[in-house]
């Protein structure tokens, strides 16, 4: 299994398992690529959300401040705040923050395709 592939199979689990920030994903892709940097660890997060937006397997969410809940935006912005390297640090609790949550298909995918593998 390449490193995208278990970077993609790790991510998308989190985000069927509950909302995740953006800043979580950077750790979990050292975890399934060991030895990754975390600028490495960073590309591939931006690359592995990116395929998953483009698969409609997640949808971006933000929230006002950490802790508050998420709530839907428009997805164009999303996308444009995956390039802001500020995205993928922990927020402070005062600080807006990015997620992602799983779509109905991404699950599908996820418990029909990759669960078990």
């Amino acid at each position: 299994m390449s490193a995208f592939e278990k970077a993609l199979r790790a991510t998308l689990l989190l985000a069927v398992e509950d909302d995740t920030g953006l800043w979580q994903i950077p750790l979990e892709m050292q975890v399934a690529v060991p030895g990754a940097s975390i600028a490495e660890a960073v590309e591939l997060a931006r690359d592995v959300v990116h395929y998953l937006l483009d698969e409609k397997w997640v949808i971006g969410v933000k929230s006002e401040v950490l802790g508050a809940g998420y709530n839907d935006i428009d997805q164009r912005l999303f996308r444009t705040r995956l390039a802001d390297s500020i995205v993928w640090t922990e927020p402070r609790t005062s600080d807006e923050c990015f997620a992602i949550r799983v779509t109905d298909l991404g699950e599908e995918y996820y418990w029909e395709k990759l669960d078990g593998r």
